[in-house]
């Protein structure tokens, strides 16, 4: 349509011609102001359709009803400054985007009944438009009537004129036989909704990232774990092979794994450590000479545990007080009872009944004891005892 001089335009049912029309085919046409195209198989890409329109700065009046419209941008119909009535009726709009209509400054009549649009935010219209407008019709639409639509029904309420001559009706979609004007939700209702609904997301907020926090944290302990168990395992595997001579019978790195309070040192160095390592050749396990600095100490009382031919604890108040003392006592009583021998138990000072935790009283109550003695016939006894109780010198 090459002609400058044409001011009315009417191609109503074009796809019966053409199956989409040229997005160029009216740059000829500079001065047109009214233009139909009812029912025509326009462009259905957004960029082409305004392409369609970007070379009508004149247009006053365009209808696109029954064009099969599904969505427009705030692009669509940018450059038509001049245009004062769309009729966008009976397409397929599902929605109208904020600001779509905010570059049609001088528009004054606005059609868009008989498409899917289900809810019309107040940001989708600017209060310019508002003001200027004469004409709305969104009669026959798929209106959703909710706390999102209050603001509509209010406006609605006060500028009927407005709204007066819409060709067809205001029904809710989600209510029936209910319309946009009376249906039952009022701002009160909407506010303390809005409310609640802030106030249950922030606690199920609260409570969610509580739950995803602690869950991140158990997994990264358990993961911590099994590594740490993992590797140990395979350390305690490649030792316990180390540990069988050709013959297939075990060798231990120490012959008497010692337990007892750092209290009670003294006694360890200048008696036990003489008699054991000096008379007998006995090879002892002490912690404050054969732990791996650095290493923690549970795994240090583990491996020395397992790598020694037997055990002796030293039972005193301090012992009892201990909770190291007691952690080795537990495992020495465990490895004991796997390797069906019995645990050394050296009564070194008297221990009230009160202070007796579960596992020294459960020693005591099963297995005899060696009381020491310093002096007398006692202490001859005790040093004979102790020497038969420990293994042999290899």
């Amino acid at each position: 349509f090459n002609n400058s001089a044409l001011q009315y335009l009417s191609i109503s049912m074009f796809h019966v011609y053409t199956s989409e029309i040229d997005p160029d085919c009216f740059k000829g046409c500079p001065n047109l102001t009214k233009l139909d195209l009812i029912q025509s198989s326009i462009p259905t890409s957004d960029s082409k359709v305004q392409q369609l329109f970007s070379t009508l700065p004149s247009l006053h009046r365009l209808d696109l009803s029954l064009c099969g419209l599904r969505n427009i941008s705030n692009r669509t119909f940018s450059s038509l400054t001049s245009l004062r009535t769309l009729i966008l009726s009976n397409n397929r709009l599902s929605s109208i985007p904020d600001g779509a209509m905010d570059a049609l400054s001088q528009l004054r009549e606005l059609y868009l009944d008989g498409n899917q649009i289900a809810v019309v935010s107040d940001r989708t219209f600017s209060d310019a438009l508002r003001r200027g407008l004469v004409y709305l019709d969104l009669s026959d639409n798929q209106l959703v009537c909710n706390c999102s639509m209050l603001w509509f029904r209010t406006w609605f309420v006060t500028q009927q004129p407005l709204f007066a001559g819409s060709r067809g009706s205001y029904l809710c979609a989600n209510l029936i036989h209910t319309d946009m004007f009376n249906f039952p939700v009022s701002q009160q209702s909407c506010m303390f909704s809005r409310q609640v609904y802030v106030a249950m997301f922030a606690e199920s907020s609260t409570v969610l990232f509580c739950l995803v926090a602690g869950l991140a944290i158990a997994v990264r302990r358990l993961r911590r774990v099994t590594r740490r168990v993992a590797l140990r395992d395979l350390l305690n595997m490649r030792r316990l092979q180390h540990m069988i001579n050709n013959d297939g019978e075990q060798v231990f790195d120490y012959d008497v794994f010692v337990s007892y309070a750092e209290e009670d040192g003294h006694w360890v160095r200048n008696y036990l450590m003489p008699e054991v390592e000096g008379c007998l050749g006995l090879r002892l396990c002490l912690h404050f000479r054969d732990f791996h600095p650095g290493r923690p100490i549970l795994d240090n009382i583990e491996d020395c545990v397992e790598r020694s031919q037997t055990m002796v604890v030293v039972f005193s108040p301090h012992f009892a007080a201990s909770r190291w003392c007691q952690l080795e006592l537990s495992l020495g009583l465990h490895h004991c009872m796997e390797r069906g021998q019995d645990l050394l138990t050296i009564y070194l000072t008297d221990v009230p009944l009160h202070d007796l935790t579960t596992g020294m009283a459960a020693v005591l109550s099963s297995c005899t004891c060696l009381c020491w003695a310093e002096h007398g016939p006692e202490a001859a006894t005790f040093r004979t005892s102790l020497r038969a109780a420990l293994p042999v010198a290899q």
